[in-house]
């Protein structure tokens, strides 16, 4: 498992530094914050419905 994070943290690392890289030769721009949305409890309720007796009920139900 050890070498398995370690390699995750390995990746992440390439790809950040590669991003962060092409930001500054102006390859890309770095795109503006977005404020966070979030359900309404009504919009999550009829989420939760919906997804009662699918493979999305656990992971649903969790993040509620």
């Amino acid at each position: 498992m050890r070498k398995r994070r370690h390699t995750v943290i390995k990746h992440h690392n390439l790809l950040t530094n590669t991003l962060n890289a092409a930001e500054r030769q102006e390859y890309i721009t770095k795109k503006r914050q977005r404020e966070a949305k979030f359900y309404t409890p009504e919009q999550f309720g009829i989420l939760l419905d919906k997804a009662v007796g699918t493979w999305l009920e656990l992971p649903v139900f969790i993040c509620a």
